[in-house]
């Protein structure tokens, strides 16, 4: 991501009523503006993913389980799924069942329209 990148994020959000009715929907952009090429081409290809084999072979993370998610967004899953904060008893993985589905099409993005 760029240094600047939540300013970056700022500005196109003021700037571009699109882009911002897609982030308030699932707070996600599918072009977003704070990723550098390098980090488009690592996430495109999920190498950004390989260091974290590193956390699962030290018993941190595991391959399959619930992914983190932004601290700000917790809040607003708990009170629109009530059972959300389950997923932090388990240990988090590498992969889970969001990345299987699509991401932003599952049912927890929606909830939050």
């Amino acid at each position: 991501m760029y240094l600047n990148a939540e300013q970056r994020l700022h500005d196109c959000l003021a700037s571009d009523e699109k882009l911002r009715a897609e982030w308030e929907s699932v707070h996600k952009l599918k072009k977003d503006p704070r990723v550098t090429p390098i980090g488009k081409f690592l996430r495109r290809f999920r190498i950004d993913e390989l260091p974290q084999i590193y956390n699962v072979l030290n018993g941190d993370m595991s391959f399959i389980g619930p992914r983190p998610e932004q601290p700000g967004l917790v809040t607003r899953y708990v009170e629109a799924m009530p059972t959300f904060g389950h997923r932090h008893m388990l240990r988090p993985g590498i992969t889970g069942w969001t990345q299987v589905n699509g991401r932003a099409g599952t049912p927890a993005a929606a909830t939050l329209n």
